[in-house]
């Protein structure tokens, strides 16, 4: 416990307990009296791991368990107590989760903010703001506020990757926890957290009307870091700025696990592509059995159109029309559309799709970029 931590530091609080109470465990479970009874252990711990999994345990629980004496096994080995790990073979446990959290909206925040109570909704806000975990908003001091700084220092005792540091905050936020801490003494806890934040959240989430759970996934006090991530990167931040500030040890994790992309967002960005590709052109419609965007597509008159042959011609006659058509090097497809399309007195050719391809309600790009949609009916193709 002294020195089991990262960087030879000691264990945190909560990790110690729960190491001695796995190891408490196993004790019990595979009736254990020294370090000798360890020996070809490794049926019954998978035993008792199926047992626990039968209980709807999470396979990140599982795993937990398995640790525990895993770590004392290796502990052993190490110190000459053993001449092997017995659990060397166990085979790791699926820690996917099995519920999926999502970010907060801000519609959803003012509905929050407005539904808690004052003390609740400061606590609420550093959360969102900082994306510190539960346990690291409760060591908060009021010496930890640097107002004239606009942030507050982290000490690596209680930060989860035992690293100290500086976590810059809004200036409004700032100012509220500069009235808030007013009168207290240095040492005094810099914010109400209860026991229970999860419990507390759940309550005034409800009060507010918005449900724990939807098909995104669901809100618990841990998902207001999810939100904090997801509002860097949507205020412009760089993959490396979001994990600086999340504290993550590599940005896959920021990235991958945290962040959420919303799908209104999405829907900006691609209004924002099309802006690029055709700068001008959001919020035109499409209309008729054949529009393309910004232009006429009435017919000039004094540009006479190729027929085809009736049915009546001479196979000769159809034979010399589709070479004509399709098959005049010096005037491709291509190009021969280019020019009915180009022009503002030229005005828009008829292009149609005949019935028999069965497209209907089909979409094409002309060769100058243009967009259009083109409706089945039976006419001629240029």
């Amino acid at each position: 416990e002294t020195q089991g931590g990262r960087g030879g530091r000691p264990w945190g609080a909560t990790h110690a307990r729960m190491r001695r109470s796995f190891i408490e465990f196993w004790e019990t479970e595979l009736k254990l009296k020294q370090v000798a009874d360890l020996g070809g252990v490794l049926p019954r711990v998978e035993k008792a791991l199926r047992k626990i999994d039968r209980r709807g345990r999470s396979g990140k629980t599982l795993q937990n368990y398995a640790d525990g004496l895993q770590a004392f096994c290796e502990w052993c080995k190490k110190r000459g107590y053993m001449d092997r790990n017995p659990l060397e073979q166990l085979s790791p446990f699926d820690n996917t989760p099995r519920s999926h959290r999502r970010a907060i909206t801000q519609e959803e925040l003012g509905r929050l903010f407005s539904a808690c109570q004052p003390y609740r909704r400061l606590t609420y806000e550093m959360a969102i703001c900082t994306g510190l975990r539960a346990r690291e908003l409760s060591m908060l001091r009021v010496a930890h506020l640097d107002i004239a700084g606009g942030g507050v220092y982290l000490d690596a005792s209680w930060t989860k990757n035992r690293k100290g540091g500086f976590q810059p905050l809004p200036r409004w936020l700032v100012t509220e926890l500069s009235e808030e801490s007013d009168g207290k003494a240095k040492d005094d806890p810099l914010l109400y957290v209860p026991s229970h934040p999860g419990r507390d959240l759940e309550i005034d989430l409800k009060a507010a009307g918005i449900p724990k759970h939807t098909e995104d996934g669901k809100i618990d006090f841990h998902a207001l870091r999810v939100a904090y991530v997801s509002f860097v990167l949507e205020a412009g931040a760089s993959a490396k700025e979001a994990q600086v500030l999340a504290r993550h040890s590599t940005p896959d994790l920021t990235m991958n696990v945290y962040a959420r992309a919303r799908d209104t967002r999405l829907s900006e960005v691609a209004e924002k592509v099309g802006e690029q590709v055709r700068p001008g052109q959001n919020g035109d419609t499409f209309t008729g059995n054949i529009q393309v965007t910004g232009r006429s597509r009435e017919k000039n008159p004094n540009r006479a159109l190729e027929q085809k042959p009736s049915n009546t011609n001479s196979l000769v006659q159809k034979e010399e029309w589709w070479r004509r058509r399709e098959s005049n090097p010096s005037q491709p497809f291509g190009a021969r559309l280019q020019d009915r399309c180009e022009g503002p007195e030229r005005g828009w050719p008829e292009l149609f799709l005949l019935d028999s391809i069965g497209l209907a309600d089909s979409r094409f790009l002309t060769p100058n970029g243009m967009r259009g949609s083109v409706l089945a009916s039976p006419c001629r193709i240029y």
